[in-house]
């Protein structure tokens, strides 16, 4: 691959966007992963990212994660320029992910999950580590409150104290959102969250989306197969195949377009099955 090509950012339009791709191309070796990718995704907005298998879903979420970097292009977030930013930093400013696989640490409680997530935050050093002070111990209460309430708010404190691993996989899936919670983040990048769930676990998932950005004002960008879910909480759906962007714009708008039936959808069905 080539040298990386970036210049200077170009202006940011004022449309509210809390994450902006501006003309984003991913190359591996001589294919294009993501190809001239323009995105906006509105403060506190759900939004959708969707395609068929290899589209490029998951390279544009390393993208912006800092995972692998853009050939060329720019990723904005806030007032930030993130294009080349390291996947640390790139958490601290405000983004976090859940993953198409659960990574959580599977022998490790609950509780200790979620910590690991939030303990960046407590703000002491080693030399507080050793000498185990006052101020230690006031961060540590200070650290163990945040995450029973985080588990506390989400269904999950009676199980602190189980391992990961224990738990049913639609909690599984829970629990990785809310690790990802911890870290505070303005922006949450879900990858295919409804993966494996049944239907009664995917319409907890929705209710658990829409609590997300409404309760906490958290801006959401999801990939998902699952259409019902996508059709039914992203307010606008952005759709991708081969690495280009064919459509976009609300779920009706997408779910007509030609160009995604023929690249995706296929025949539609109507929304209610005859009895």
């Amino acid at each position: 691959m080539g040298p990386l090509s970036h210049a200077a950012p170009p202006e940011r339009d004022g449309d509210g966007a809390l994450l902006q791709l501006r003309e984003v191309t991913r190359m591996f070796g001589g294919l294009a992963a993501v190809k001239d990718l323009d995105l906006a995704v509105p403060a506190g907005s759900i939004f959708g990212l969707i395609g068929p298998n290899g589209a490029g879903k998951t390279t544009v979420f390393n993208l912006i994660t800092g995972a692998n970097p853009a050939t060329s292009g720019h990723v904005l977030f806030g007032d930030h320029d993130i294009t080349t930013q390291p996947a640390y930093a790139i958490n601290r400013l405000g983004v976090a992910r859940t993953f198409q696989n659960t990574r959580l640490f599977k022998t490790v409680s609950v509780a200790d999950n979620v910590r690991t997530a939030a303990s960046w935050q407590a703000g002491y050093g080693w030399l507080h580590g050793v000498l185990q002070g006052l101020v230690y111990a006031r961060r540590e209460a200070d650290l163990n409150a945040t995450v029973m309430a985080l588990l506390e708010a989400f269904d999950l404190a009676d199980k602190a104290r189980e391992q990961a691993q224990s738990l049913p996989y639609g909690e599984q899936r829970r629990l990785e959102i809310v690790r990802a919670l911890a870290t505070r983040p303005r922006l949450l990048l879900l990858d295919e969250p409804a993966a494996g769930l049944n239907a009664t676990e995917t319409n907890e998932l929705m209710q658990l989306v829409h609590r997300i950005r409404d309760e906490r004002g958290v801006t959401i960008l999801l990939i998902e197969h699952d259409m019902r879910l996508v059709m039914g909480i992203c307010e606008q759906i952005a759709v991708l195949d081969h690495g280009i962007k064919i459509s976009e714009g609300g779920p009706a708008d997408v779910r007509g377009d030609p160009q995604v039936i023929a690249a995706y959808l296929g025949q539609q069905e109507p929304e209610h099955a005859p009895s």
